[in-house]
Order: structure tokens, then C-alpha cells, then sequence
């Protein structure tokens, strides 16, 4: 889409476009608001390099006539190199040139005057178009870095296209769209596309086009999560709604709500340390509390205490603090929801989905969608969609040291 874009702008700004090319472009630019900005900024760099316009007109103005002393110093030096034939006298060194002579002369600077401006129209036309792809590239690199999907497409296999600008893409895991996307899926494939309006499976055998779903199923909701997953990255540090930055221990799950009765527990851990933990019930303050010893992130809850859960509609504090340095310790409450959800397992797919709808939940379960996130794989984890999922979460908890982390991986990939 780009590449053609590219194309069509620049016949058309040069006056080079068929009438197919002309009414092809105009229909991008009716469809996409931010090509006809883009389209508006390469029309005024265009008209900016009819500046070098005088140039060309003097490189190609006739030459002008050379000075009577530098005419005789030439005159001198060709007499030299090629002395004259047999019986013709060279003119005396002061002589004034004859109407002949300097008519040679004249003639031999016309034969060199075309390779100067041979050469220098050659030039001229390198700067142009250097600084025609210097535009070029630089309006293509502000539109990625200025450009967010407007959806996302999740498969757990094979038999998905995505067609782009003449292109197709196979979709596998998780596919970032882009409004002139069409997603083609084949007989018995289930995908799932979230947008601004939520989450959608589809079935195959289908196709559709983004534009169309876009316009008309799913208007702009304007959520953080949203925010986080389908704004600019040049925007989203605003969403960074309180600032705990500092906290020594920055706890991930079981954090605000959680569906689950044997939640993961998780927080920030530096290497080589270990850590000590306390679970108690605040509504049930003689229950014998949880308690570790000596333990490193992930804890697994069914494992570390077997046999014992929490209680639905619940509300717990969590203390840890590194082993031995209590002086460290890290306090929070949370609640147990009051219909328990499993936290499930699954492919990659499964858990971004399940973590999309806790952070999109009624309240929000950003630990439980921070215990899926965060365990999956370092290549899916550094996926688009998954450090936007992470700067959704970590922008409503307040962990600025995280937060920051994940929007710099965001902005740092070419996506």
C-alpha cells in the first residue's frame, strides 16, 4: 500500500499520471485522512524543489564569451602541445587574434561548452531525485512510526491470508491490520479479530475487508486499552494514569481483582535474590495465613500450598519483602471476584485473547491478564500487540519503571 502510494504521488506531482493513476490515488486519498496529509506535505516539498529551478536555467544558459587574455593564453598552450603545420608562422605572442583565429578558438569552446552542461544537468537531476527519496523515505518512516493497526488478527494455525497493497501476507499468531487490509480465511479455520469495539471470531470459508468492518461494525471506543492498543506510540505516554515509580517490589498477580482462587503469584525480582511472603484474610483475620520462604517468581499457587484456595468474593493481603531484609517489604490488597474464573491455558493466541478481555473486563483483572502475558514466549512476547496489551496494564497500575520499558521496545521495532 505504501509502495504504491509512493508511486502515485510522485507521477502524479510530476505530471506523469494516467487518468487510471489519477483516479486510483484519488480514491486512497478519499478513503484515508492520513494520506491526504501525507499527500498535502509531498505536494508542498514538491513545490519547494522548483527552487532549483534558476539553477538548471543557468547551468543550461548559453556560454558566455571567454576573456581576450585567457583566449591568448590558450592560444599559447594549444601551440605548444599542437604546433602548426609546415610553412604557417605562429601569430607573435602580443598579436592581435584575427576574425579566423578566434572563430577556431570559439568553435573549439563551443565543443566542450555541451559537456559541462551535459554534466551539470546530469548533477542537477541526481540532487533532485536524491532529495526526492530522501522525502519519500522520511514521509514512509513518520507514517510507521506515526501509524498504529487498526486491528489485530489472532490464529492458532495456518490457513490465513492477509492482502496489502498487492501483496499477501500469511497470518500466523498475531497479524497487526491495517484498514485497506482484506483477511481471506480458508474452509475450517477460526480466527479472532480485536478492535476498537472488541473482540470477533470469524469462521472460514470468508473474506472481508478492514475498511468496510472498520466504517460501519466498529467505531472508536475510547478506553485506555483502546488508547494503548490502536493510538500512535508517540501518544501513549499519557496513559500512564498514577506514577508508582520507586517501588522496590512491583507486584504483578494477583493485583486489583482477580477471577481465579489459586492465582500465580508474580513481582519484579532481581537475580540471585530470593524472597519472602505472607497471604492473610482481611475478612478472616484468625484463618492461618499463607506464607513462603525463601522463594523466586513465578509461585505457583496450587503447588505451594496444596489443597488450600482462597474464598470467592474475598479480600486478602499480600506482604513480600526480600529473604531476610524485612525493612523491603511491599503491601497490597486485592479481591477474589465473586463467580471464579480459571485462568486458562492455551497457544499464544488463547492467552492474548484472555488477557484482551480481563484488561477489557467490568472491573479490570490486570493481574490475571499480566500472569498470561507474562508468560509467554520472548518471541511473542515482544510481538506489537502483547507490549501494548503490557503498557495497558502497566499504565493503569502505575509501574512506571515497566511501563516505560514496554513503550520503548514499542518504539524502538520497525513494526
Amino acid at each position: 500500500m505504501e509502495d504504491e502510494f509512493d508511486v502515485l504521488a510522485v507521477r502524479v506531482l510530476a505530471v506523469e499520471a494516467t487518468t487510471d493513476e489519477l483516479a486510483r490515488l484519488q480514491e486512497m486519498l478519499d478513503h484515508d485522512p492520513a494520506l491526504r496529509t501525507q499527500f498535502a506535505e509531498l505536494r508542498a516539498t514538491w513545490a519547494g524543489l522548483k527552487t532549483a529551478g534558476p539553477l538548471a536555467e543557468a547551468i543550461n544558459e548559453k556560454p558566455m564569451e571567454p576573456p581576450p587574455e585567457r583566449l591568448r593564453e590558450w592560444q599559447k598552450t594549444l601551440a605548444t602541445k599542437f604546433p602548426l603545420a609546415p610553412g604557417r608562422a605562429a601569430p607573435p605572442p602580443q598579436a592581435q587574434q584575427t576574425p579566423s583565429d578566434q572563430a577556431g578558438f570559439r568553435s573549439l569552446w563551443s565543443r566542450l561548452i555541451p559537456s559541462r552542461v551535459a554534466i551539470g544537468f546530469a548533477i542537477g537531476c541526481l540532487i533532485a531525485a536524491a532529495v526526492t527519496t530522501t522525502v519519500l523515505l522520511s514521509h514512509r518512516a513518520a507514517r510507521r512510526a506515526d501509524s498504529a493497526p487498526v486491528a489485530y488478527l489472532l490464529t492458532s494455525q495456518g490457513g490465513a491470508e492477509v492482502h496489502r497493497g498487492g501483496k499477501r501476507i500469511a497470518a500466523k499468531g498475531i497479524t497487526p491490520l491495517a484498514r485497506q487490509d482484506e483477511i481471506i480465511l480458508l474452509p475450517r479455520v477460526s480466527a479472532v479479530v480485536i478492535a476498537s469495539q472488541g473482540a470477533k471470531r470469524v469462521q472460514g470459508p470468508q473474506s472481508f475487508k478492514m475498511a468496510q468492518i472498520a466504517s460501519r461494525e466498529w467505531t472508536t471506543n475510547e478506553t485506555l486499552v483502546n488508547r494503548a492498543l490502536f493510538e500512535p506510540a508517540k501518544e501513549i505516554p499519557g496513559l500512564l494514569v498514577v506514577n508508582r515509580g520507586g517501588r522496590s517490589i512491583r507486584v504483578y498477580s494477583p493485583v486489583g481483582v482477580t477471577g481465579s482462587l489459586t492465582p500465580p503469584l508474580l513481582w519484579s525480582n532481581e537475580s540471585g535474590k530470593t524472597y519472602d511472603l505472607w497471604l492473610t484474610d482481611e475478612f478472616n483475620p484468625q484463618e492461618r495465613p499463607f506464607q513462603l520462604k525463601d522463594v523466586a517468581p513465578p509461585v505457583d499457587f496450587s503447588k505451594a500450598w496444596p489443597g488450600r484456595r482462597l474464598g470467592a468474593n474475598g479480600l486478602y493481603r499480600l506482604k513480600i519483602a526480600e529473604a531476610g531484609k524485612p525493612f523491603t517489604v511491599t503491601e497490597l490488597t486485592f479481591r477474589t471476584s465473586s463467580q471464579p474464573i480459571a485462568i486458562p491455558s492455551g497457544p499464544p493466541a488463547e492467552k492474548l485473547l484472555s488477557a484482551y478481555e480481563m484488561l477489557t473486563s467490568d472491573p479490570p483483572r490486570v493481574g490475571d491478564a499480566l500472569a498470561q502475558l507474562l508468560s509467554l514466549s520472548p518471541d511473542i512476547a515482544s510481538s506489537q500487540l502483547v507490549l501494548r496489551l503490557k503498557i495497558a496494564a502497566f499504565g493503569q497500575l502505575g509501574y512506571k519503571e515497566d511501563f516505560d520499558q514496554a513503550l520503548a521496545q514499542l518504539q524502538n521495532k520497525n513494526f
